[in-house]
């Protein structure tokens, strides 16, 4: 059967790291047949920094522009917007068996055998399965500074959060799918050809769909460096007092959302 390899990856003034990141993709041991990336009105010149690069690589990377029209139109409002990126993205590449897709964050750093590791291990679960079952697989990743120091080799670790807590009841509540960090096979992407009325983050979504409609594989070793910005960090708050009810109007929202994101799945 033939193979084939695409990477999707969600752009927003991504400048100072965007193209560390490209060429983390390009360079690996498997890479990947296409690198198709969708720009959301990006104003740092991430847009020209990546017309350069498929100046370069011509024959993998290509910029498609997304569209808000339609169902994409009315859900904008509805999902975030980097779910919303990643949705138009999925809408564009083919769901037949053989097919694989990752999906990239603009600013993380992969290392060199991801895709090659990740599809042994989709590949594995469809001999068992078969090629027409939906599938995801999903790694452990470093969590690093914005200049790629480690704070954690485990996100797991770091989170305190239990990778293999994927059935469907559990994904309602908590999802420990982080989208950078997946590889999904074409019968799953089909899942995705029009985006969910609301979710919480493309990931949660697509974990559900998995546990749901098909299965969930974990490779316990980390496979890229999960960049992390210290001005989106929630705990950057000089007061303790502060730092509680940031932490507390987190919850709040997110207990919020992933009450709709439920009752939409």
């Amino acid at each position: 059967m033939r193979q084939h390899i695409t990477v999707l990856l969600a752009a927003y003034n991504g400048a100072p790291y965007i193209e560390e990141q490209i060429r983390s993709i390009l360079d690996q041991t498997l890479p990947p047949d296409q690198l198709l990336i969708s720009d959301d009105d990006s104003t740092d010149g991430t847009v020209e920094l990546l017309e350069r690069l498929q100046a370069e690589y011509p024959s993998v990377l290509r910029l498609v522009a997304h569209k808000r029209e339609g169902d994409y139109q009315d859900r904008w409002d509805q999902v975030p917007a980097p779910a919303m990126n990643f949705f138009w993205l999925l809408s564009q590449v083919s769901t037949r068996p053989g097919e694989y897709i990752l999906l990239s964050d603009q600013d993380d750093v992969w290392y060199g055998d991801k895709i090659q590791v990740l599809l042994g291990k989709i590949k594995e679960l469809e001999a068992e399965c078969g090629d027409d079952h939906p599938i995801l697989v999903h790694s452990d990743l470093e969590v690093t500074d914005q200049n790629l120091n480690i704070i954690n080799p485990s996100l797991f670790a770091h989170n305190g959060t239990n990778p293999y807590r994927n059935t469907l009841a559990q994904l309602l509540v908590e999802n420990p799918v982080t989208g950078g960090a997946v590889m999904l096979n074409g019968p799953l992407a089909a899942y995705f050809q029009t985006p969910p009325k609301c979710c919480f983050m493309h990931d949660w979504w697509m974990a559900l769909t998995a546990a749901c409609f098909g299965t969930i594989g974990f490779v316990p070793q980390a496979l890229y460096q999960y960049r992390q910005h210290g001005d989106n960090a929630v705990g950057n708050n000089v007061s303790l007092l502060h730092e509680f009810w940031d932490r507390l109007r987190l919850f709040q929202k997110k207990k919020h959302n992933a009450s709709r994101q439920v009752t939409e799945f």
